[in-house]
């Protein structure tokens, strides 16, 4: 099982930013944002903390969305930072 699951949080208007929410069990531990052509992304915890980096995201369109082993690292560390 993924240490992390990851969901689709819906946009609120048709051309923007793609975000999902992060899930650690049932707990929300950070949101991850990226353009719509998929290149700038930030990473945020709940608390604020974020960091602009790029393939962190696997997945997408017919696929499951699921974070790298970077993805995981990078969270990990803003998570030990809080």
């Amino acid at each position: 099982m993924a240490k992390y699951a990851i969901t689709s949080i819906p946009r609120e208007i048709g051309f923007a930013s793609y975000r999902f929410a992060v899930f650690e069990g049932d707990r929300k531990v950070a949101e991850i944002e990226h353009d719509y052509r998929g290149e700038d992304f930030f990473v945020s915890t709940p608390v604020g903390r974020g960091e602009a980096t790029d393939r962190i995201l696997t997945g997408g369109g017919p696929d499951p969305v699921s974070l790298t082993e970077e993805g995981i690292r990078i969270i990990d560390r803003l998570r030990s930072s809080i």
